[in-house]
């Protein structure tokens, strides 16, 4: 990694979902984008729906077969704009190779203001002349106003032969109504993405479930046609005694549907499935040798392979099948359980434990925190701070300050200018 590069590069962020092997078509939503695209107008391509729609799963597939295109992941760390900005010209990078080249440098010197790096990264865009695409994933994580203003100047100044394509939860705070009348925003909502019977039928029989037109007809209307939805209608549908009463008694409501993740899903799996289930919930991203971590075991990397093969509701992060999160779904619900039935804060500590000693600090410290060890933590960040300030990344070292501020009183970013932390000399007095 070149000394421009951002601090700890999360390479999986840049590497899109891999398609399920069994990837049901959606050819008027592929048409859709690749139409968007080459419209000599359109400058942002927004997929705005709640969780669970298929935003990310028909942007995998439709990227199989689409050229020039970056992807990034987003986090909640990714607030920090050098952050951002860092992994967004690396994304580009993979698409166009010149773009990281020529930007890379200046992502460090950006710090909080960020108008002269995306002046540079234009420019750039504009010298490869070659078609780009970058996609934003999760972009409602983000929520910072200064990384709104820094992408809406991008949309303004970059060239013609860029488009941005950004999926998110919520419409995000930019001038949505002035690129409508300018033709440069084309828009895939929830109504669009959702599955329509025939679609919900491949779906099902993809899946392995016999259905009738009847029950498929029913489902969509249910689930109001919800990707995920369907899904999850389909864990218990092939083996539920009465389809006719689970059709009708299914909905497509939330909390409903959390309810049925609760009592049919973790209910179906096994004991050792269902306590790994829950032990893993704590991670963002799951790998085979910090399954073994966290839950003390030797075959983390064949349950993972063994649960994405059968389990939709994994999503794979690389192409080479190592990096994989949950559906935040499900992720959500099996949280809310492992704090009822887990000593939560022990399976922080190994998580820790294992990103510190592989070199990821921000994950290491996040975990760390989460498990109330704030004189690690503390460490931690400490050896972090000096690159994070090097690298312009200080909004990520005020998130720490304040969250470690919150157990043992006020600490400014001034006091970590030598790396030095006060804390309580009895870790155990510390309130939790």
């Amino acid at each position: 990694m070149d000394s421009g590069a951002p601090i700890n590069l999360v390479v999986t962020k840049l590497t899109a979902p891999t398609p399920p092997a069994e990837l049901v078509g959606r050819p008027r939503l592929e048409q859709a984008l690749f139409d968007a695209v080459s419209a000599p107008t359109v400058r942002v391509v927004l997929i705005s729906a709640p969780a669970g729609s298929g935003k990310s799963t028909l942007v995998a597939g439709w990227l199989d077969r689409a050229d020039s295109c970056a992807w990034l992941q987003l986090d909640s760390a990714d607030r920090d704009p050098a952050r951002f900005w860092g992994h967004a010209v690396a994304a580009l990078g993979r698409a166009v190779p010149d773009v990281e080249a020529s930007v890379g440098p200046a992502v460090a010197q950006s710090g909080a203001d960020s108008a002269p790096l995306v002046e540079t990264l234009a420019n750039a865009l504009a010298a490869s002349g070659e078609p780009a695409v970058l996609v934003l994933d999760d972009y409602h994580l983000v929520n910072n106003p200064a990384i709104d203003a820094a992408v809406e100047q991008l949309i303004e100044t970059a060239p013609h032969n860029f488009t941005l394509v950004v999926c998110t939860r919520l419409d995000p705070p930019l001038r949505l109504s002035r690129m409508r009348v300018r033709g440069q925003l084309a828009e895939i909502r929830a109504g669009d993405l959702r599955f329509e019977p025939d679609e919900a039928a491949t779906l099902l029989e993809h899946r392995g479930a016999s259905s009738t037109r009847q029950h498929v007809e029913a489902l969509c209307e249910r689930t109001e046609g919800w990707a995920a939805g369907l899904v999850l209608a389909e864990l218990s549908l092939a083996g539920a005694v009465d389809r006719d009463a689970f059709v009708e008694d299914f909905r497509g409501d939330d909390r409903l549907v959390v309810d049925y993740l609760t009592d049919e899903f973790l209910s179906q799996a096994s004991q050792g499935d269902r306590h790994r289930y829950l032990t893993t919930s704590i991670l963002d991203e799951l790998s085979g040798p910090l399954v073994d971590a966290v839950c003390d075991c030797d075959d983390g990397t064949a349950w993972l392979q063994a649960t994405a093969a059968t389990n939709q509701l994994l999503i794979g992060l690389d192409r080479s099948r190592n990096w994989f999160r949950y559906h935040h779904l499900l992720r959500d619900m099996l949280r809310l359980e492992a704090h009822q039935v887990l000593e939560v804060d022990q399976l922080h500590h190994r998580a820790g434990q294992w990103h510190r000693t592989n070199g990821n600090l921000d994950r290491a410290a996040d975990h760390l925190l989460a498990a109330g060890e704030l004189r690690n933590a503390a460490d931690v960040i400490a050896d972090y701070s000096m690159d994070l300030l090097d690298r312009g990344q200080s909004d990520t070292l005020d998130r720490y300050l304040a969250q470690l501020g919150r157990f043992c009183g006020p600490i400014r970013s001034a006091s970590l200018s030598t790396c030095g932390f006060t804390l309580p000399a009895d870790e155990s007095t510390m309130p939790m």
